[in-house]
């Protein structure tokens, strides 16, 4: 494995795009956007507003979150595009490009403040922010919204993390003002993508909201499943898997708005030299959850790659041995020395930098790495996988269907999803779609 092989992820190339180059860097997105199978979403926005207890009803949660989307703006977008290559027996070849949007919206929005000093304190510059964000307002025909309608009619599945919030915040700025009932908002999503309860699904294509958090919960068996740890946890056990592998080449990896994005893998994980005595002090609620409300002043350790060194660690003591993947930096060319320190870009940055772009990538290698054998097989996600939201202290997904009996007289919806869907139709020849969409609605 030589220190480029695209399964390692320890540099990942962001494109940074701002109110200076948007005009300059769109045609290559909306190219991008053409060509994917897959497109990961991240959100940043500038708060969430109160609390909502676990033990609120589905249908008050949506009345709280719809209210939070319509005060609270987007900081910024992320996006990572997805689109298959060559494969051979145990390999999937994705070329990606990832986007990093600094927005600011034209309208007045309300601020969080606690949301503002979380992102200043990963990264985000508020003077870029303000002065230089790419402008948008909401429902309209700007750049952003003009990327949005492109997404939407482009036919590629969509990757979320733990994504109702975010879909809403997608829906409402780019698509039309979010319904007055969370199971109307669910069945126009129905008709945008595959619902859970689909019986005709396009043989040319799959259009599915695909919710990582989900997949881990419920099919993956894994300890933690917020983000940066899946997305580790995938890496490092993508790097050792002897069945199907994902190997990821970024189209376009330097430029003056490129920014790459460093992601570290341990020593240990290499040489198999533990230091058991880091595992002392992990942070057992970091460890859970990615998150400790001591932040900074807490006095235990919050490094992701630490928690999965112990997590090793504790299997091999199990069964006496966990393969170790050839790490190049140990080989002769280098003296028997594992580099951790290599010259990078000048625009490098360490993941600790809370970057919307680099959460969306993460977000489609989990969910590429998680699906990775039924993808190599049928070339889409399982269909017991999609169109499922996950909900805080439930072991029930949301789902993304139409209910019976559901009062249904959108026609704005009607309208843009006719558009939606004849764009698909042209691209894919699945003109029968549009009718068997529509048929219910109007």
């Amino acid at each position: 494995m030589d220190r480029n092989d695209g399964r390692r992820l320890e540099s990942i190339p962001v494109h940074r795009v701002n109110r200076s180059n948007i005009k300059m860097v769109k045609d290559d997105i909306f190219k991008a956007i053409r060509s994917a199978q897959f497109i990961a979403i991240d959100l940043e926005m500038t708060g969430l507003g109160p609390r909502v207890s676990v033990r609120t009803k589905m249908e008050e949660r949506y009345q709280m979150y719809k209210l939070v989307a319509n005060l609270r703006s987007i900081v910024s977008v992320g996006f990572s595009f997805f689109s298959r290559g060559e494969q051979n027996d145990r390999i999937l070849y994705y070329k990606a490009s990832v986007y990093d949007v600094l927005l600011t919206e034209a309208e007045a929005f309300t601020v969080d403040p606690s949301s503002l000093q979380f992102l200043v304190q990963h990264g985000t510059d508020l003077n870029q922010w303000i002065t230089n964000g790419v402008m948008f307002k909401k429902r309209s025909d700007d750049s952003l919204n003009t990327i949005f309608n492109h997404i939407f009619e482009s036919g590629a599945s969509l990757f979320l993390h733990n994504g109702l919030i975010d879909m809403m915040f997608i829906y409402h700025n780019f698509y039309l003002p979010l319904p007055p009932t969370c199971s109307e908002f669910l069945a126009n999503l129905s008709d945008l993508y595959q619902p859970t309860d689909a019986k005709n699904i396009p043989k040319a294509y799959q259009t599915a909201i695909i919710d990582t958090k989900y997949i881990a919960d419920k099919q993956a068996g894994l300890p933690a499943s917020f983000l940066e740890y899946l997305f580790r946890r995938c890496r490092r056990d993508n790097l050792r898997n002897g069945d199907v592998s994902v190997n990821v080449e970024f189209k376009q990896s330097d430029g003056e708005d490129v920014s790459v994005i460093q992601s570290r893998i341990s020593d240990a994980f290499w040489d198999g030299n533990y230091d058991r005595d880091n595992f002392k002090h992990i942070c057992p609620r970091f460890a859970s959850f990615g998150f400790c409300p001591k932040h900074n002043t807490c006095p235990l350790d919050h490094d992701v790659e630490v928690v999965l060194d112990k997590e090793d660690f504790d299997k091999i003591k199990k069964s006496k041995g966990v393969k170790r993947p050839h790490d190049p930096s140990t080989s002769s060319d280098n003296n028997g020395e594992h580099n951790s320190d290599e010259k990078t870009s000048s625009n490098s940055n360490d993941l600790g930098c809370h970057n919307a772009g680099m959460d969306a990538f993460m977000t489609g290698f989990v969910a590429l790495y998680l699906n990775a054998k039924v993808l190599h097989n049928q070339n889409r996600i399982p269909p017991e996988l999609v169109g499922r939201f996950p909900v805080a202290n439930s072991e029930y997904p949301l789902l993304i269907r139409t209910e019976q009996h559901i009062k249904r007289d959108d026609l704005h919806h009607v309208e843009k999803l006719l558009v939606i869907q004849r764009a698909r139709a042209l691209r894919f020849g699945e003109f029968k779609v549009v009718e068997d969409t529509l048929i219910n609605i109007s």
